[in-house]
């Protein structure tokens, strides 16, 4: 009998079968590896201060200090080259968020996380500056599809990952776990990202997936440039000339995996908007996130089948907030610790009426 039967390898299921393995746990990973989940659509940025309101990320001075060791230690085991520290630019939009940034610079709280000392140069041939700018330390970028194949490699070379499209139907409760297929284990872990609506089990819980959507483009008079950009959407470098542009819309038709011309055409616009070179674009991507609507992750066990565990809802989060959080779950799982209450699914009763 396994310890774990995980559904799901995104960034929820890469991270925390990492972690139960590192604890010695026995699991099998089982992945459908669609090309339209939120973990291939990722643009990969893990920012420490969002919004235009300037507001630090959730628990931020607990995650980033962790991440760049995470990261680091995942892609030396991996033999893979898939993240990188990458600062963000971030030019004022107007003078009010200029006056309000100069009184958040000098709190304590926010010394890790900003550069006010900027160098302007560098960012001058991709667009004007009336109101200055300031950089985001700690941030990162992760290669989030190289991620999550070299992971599934290492998986795959242990026996430790199936190619299955998993039915709920198909899997049987039992007083000592879970089966299905033959395959025996204490416990089963949902990491499904946004397909988690359909989970007859945890129905009860406020999941609102929402969509991502990330455009490839090609600036072919561009000069180097190390760190992002952001102005309403992000310009990320990957490659010499080659640069992903992404960002939050909130599109009114019905959600669906495929790209469309909407996002398109809102992510082109916002860019003209402040870049001041020609570009092309070379690809669009579209993927689901399995997201909540109070914009926390949801873990833990199912009240009534300890059997069914859930580990989800991170939404454009994930990169930054699943690592640490799989760490701490893989410690409850085994017994070793609690998980923090504000994610804990034990809060949301089942309506008995249901």
């Amino acid at each position: 009998m396994l310890d774990f039967l995980i559904i799901g390898q995104g960034i929820a299921g890469t991270a925390l079968s990492r972690a139960l393995l590192e604890r010695g746990a026995t699991l099998r990973v089982i992945d459908q590896d669609s090309p339209y989940t939120a973990s291939h659509a990722a643009s990969g940025m893990c920012n420490p201060i969002t919004g235009r309101r300037l507001v630090k990320t959730w628990q931020a001075e607990a995650l980033f200090p962790f991440l760049k060791t995470y990261y680091h230690a995942l892609a030396q085991s991996l033999s893979a080259d898939f993240w990188r520290e990458m600062e963000i630019f971030r030019p004022f939009d107007n003078l009010r968020q200029y006056n309000d940034w100069q009184v958040k610079k000098d709190l304590p709280s926010w010394q890790a996380f900003i550069q006010a000392q900027t160098d302007l140069q560098a960012y001058a041939p991709y667009l004007d500056l009336p109101y200055e700018g300031w950089r985001t330390q700690q941030a990162l970028h992760v290669n989030a599809p190289l991620l999550i194949a070299a992971y599934r490699q290492f998986l795959q070379s242990r026996g430790l990952w199936q190619a299955a499209h998993f039915r709920y139907e198909d899997l049987r409760l039992r007083p000592e776990g879970v089966i299905w297929q033959g395959i025996t284990a204490r416990r089963v872990v949902f990491c499904e990202g946004a397909r988690v609506v359909r989970n007859p089990w945890f129905g009860h819980l406020p999941f609102r997936p929402d969509k991502g959507e990330w455009l490839l483009i090609e600036i072919p008079s561009a000069p180097p440039l190390s760190e992002a950009i952001k102005k309403g959407v992000f310009l990320i470098p990957v490659a010499p000339h080659r640069f992903l542009v992404s960002g939050t819309y909130q599109s009114r038709e019905a959600l669906h995996y495929l790209p469309t011309m909407t996002s398109r055409q809102y992510l082109s616009q916002e860019l003209k908007k402040f870049l001041k070179m020609p570009f092309r674009i070379l690809e669009q991507r579209a993927g689901l996130r399995g997201a909540t609507k109070q914009r926390r992750p949801l873990m833990g066990l199912h009240p009534r089948f300890p059997a069914l565990a859930l580990f989800n809802g991170f939404g454009t989060k994930g990169l930054s907030l699943a690592p640490y959080l799989a760490e701490m779950f893989a410690d409850f799982l085994m017994d070793k610790g609690p998980i923090w209450p504000e994610v804990d699914i034990q809060h949301y009763q089942i309506d008995e009426s249901a």
